[in-house]
């Protein structure tokens, strides 16, 4: 018995479509599709729809008109998976860093590109790098495509991180010892942590503001630091001058008598500082 069949396919993206053509001789025909469809069809040349890629065992048995039974074994592969996929050189950067993000595809399947960085940019290239300049969480999307067109679709987020920004106010910048200064901080509320750093051997993490007092003269300078999840560390510093409690020296004890002459009281050591005053009593 001569037997035999061929097939031409019809790719589609959520169905393939198959064309069997009987090269057989005359008789009868029963086709089994592999694919689990029942009853097996009995047309010379059947059109076929596989609802899944897959590699699928097609057989065609023939009885021909002597009554003689023969069949023939054929591999139908419909598989033309796309899937998109991609990789980025980065997962964040720093807004002004200027340093482009590396994307790398890894579709399969795919012969066309489309990429949307969420920022109001595309790229048709299949492996577009792309400087970030617009802070916040950047959803990436890859479009891929293809011959068909078909279509897939997949996302990545690149985090891009705030410029940063750091500023703090002193309200007194001249004390006298043990006095308290207040610090009040202005910074970027993406940044993690403020630490502060007073010039006296204490240090320690406080957001927004604080305080501190001072115990001995000196001028100190005082340092915050704010840390951000991506962009440098950033620092402000200001100045503290301690002043020293005044030292009064009336000199030597005097005794006078009543009526006597008068007795001048002077304050030896700091006579000659003008800028010192005093109260009497």
């Amino acid at each position: 018995t001569d037997v035999d069949f061929s097939f031409s396919i019809m790719k589609g993206c959520t169905e393939d479509t198959v064309q069997f053509t009987n090269l057989s001789e005359p008789g009868q025909y029963s086709w089994n599709f592999g694919d689990g469809t029942l009853p097996e069809d009995t047309t010379a040349n059947p059109l076929h729809i596989y609802q899944d890629q897959d590699n699928y065992v097609v057989r065609l048995k023939i009885e021909d008109l002597d009554g003689c039974v023969d069949s023939v074994i054929k591999i139908v592969d419909v598989r033309h998976p796309l899937v998109a996929a991609f990789t980025s050189g980065e997962d964040s950067v720093c807004q002004d860093s200027g340093v482009p993000v590396q994307f790398n595809d890894g579709s399969t399947g795919a012969t066309g590109w489309n990429w949307d960085f969420n920022d109001g940019t595309t790229s048709n290239l299949q492996n577009p790098s792309h400087i970030f300049t617009l802070a916040g969480t950047r959803n990436v999307r890859l479009i891929v495509n293809d011959d068909l067109p078909c279509y897939d679709t997949t996302y990545h987020n690149i985090y891009v991180d705030s410029l940063p920004f750091l500023s703090f106010v002193t309200d007194k910048h001249s004390i006298c010892m043990g006095d308290r200064v207040n610090f009040t901080a202005e910074y970027l509320n993406t940044a993690l942590s403020l630490n502060w750093d007073f010039g006296d051997g204490t240090h320690w993490k406080q957001e927004d503001g604080t305080s501190h007092s001072f115990d001995q003269p000196g001028t100190y300078w005082v340092t915050v630091t704010a840390d951000f999840p991506v962009c440098a560390d950033v620092q402000k510093t200001d100045s503290v001058v301690v002043n020293a409690f005044p030292v009064v020296n009336l000199g030597p004890d005097s005794v006078l008598c009543l009526d006597g002459p008068s007795i001048r009281v002077t304050d030896v050591n700091n006579a000659a500082d003008p800028t010192i005053s005093w109260k009497w009593r």
